[in-house]
Formats: structure tokens, C-alpha cells, sequence
């Protein structure tokens, strides 16, 4: 009888586990959505009150992943590419060898949920032609 309480209790958390996850994952797309209309707005306006509302906004947003223990991954230019934690989207041809295999753009952050990667960054690598 215990073990059938014991798989109760484990098939209830497997559930639990389901859903903060697809939570996780809705936060993700929202924010991602919602930066790349951020920086569409940022690009066409001078700076004034609706900056700060954009700000607030990816703030809230983040703020919503830290509290599911979702750590938002951010990369520098001219790192290693890590296929680990790095998903290329584009490469461009580099002439010195010093920018092989380096990243030359970000284009989109990745996350981590419990020091697991959920989400590549999105980048473009340099290439030696």
C-alpha cells in the first residue's frame, strides 16, 4: 500500500513538474516576443517616457523568470562558440584566423532552469573562409 502512495506522490510531482515547465516556457516566448517589439520601438523613437515603460516591461517580465528559477544566459561577442550553450544561426566568412569558431553576433539570449540549458542562445559564428 505504501508503494502505491509513494507512486501517487511521484506521479503528482512529474505533473507539477509539467506544468511549471510549460510555464517556463510560456514566459520565454512572451519575452522574447516581447523584446524583439521592444527593440523595434526603441529603434524608431527618441528617448522619453515610453523608454521607461519599456524598461519596466522586460524588468516584470525577467523578474517573472528569476521567481522560476530561470536564468537568463547572456553571451559577449568574440567568445568561443559553445554548442553546449551557443546555436548557430548564421556564419559569416572571416578572413583571420583569430575569429574562427568566435562569436561575431547574438541575437537572442538563451535560459537555464536548474543549471540545465533550455534554451540556446541564438548566434552567428565567423568561418575562416
Amino acid at each position: 500500500m505504501a508503494a502505491f502512495w509513494q507512486r501517487i506522490k511521484q506521479e503528482r510531482k512529474a505533473k507539477e513538474e509539467i506544468k511549471k515547465e510549460k510555464r517556463i516556457q510560456e514566459y520565454i516566448e512572451k519575452r522574447e516576443e516581447l523584446l524583439f517589439q521592444l527593440e523595434l520601438t526603441l529603434r524608431n523613437s527618441k528617448k522619453s517616457e515610453k523608454e521607461q515603460v519599456i524598461q519596466e516591461s522586460i524588468r516584470e517580465v525577467t523578474s517573472r523568470l528569476e521567481k522560476l528559477q530561470v536564468r537568463v544566459i547572456k553571451g559577449e561577442k568574440l567568445e568561443l562558440f559553445d554548442k553546449e550553450k551557443h546555436e548557430v544561426i548564421a556564419k559569416q566568412e572571416v578572413d583571420a584566423v583569430e575569429y574562427n569558431n568566435k562569436v561575431l553576433e547574438i541575437y537572442g539570449d538563451g535560459y537555464e532552469y536548474e543549471g540545465k540549458v533550455i534554451r540556446k542562445m541564438h548566434v552567428m559564428i565567423g568561418c575562416v573562409k
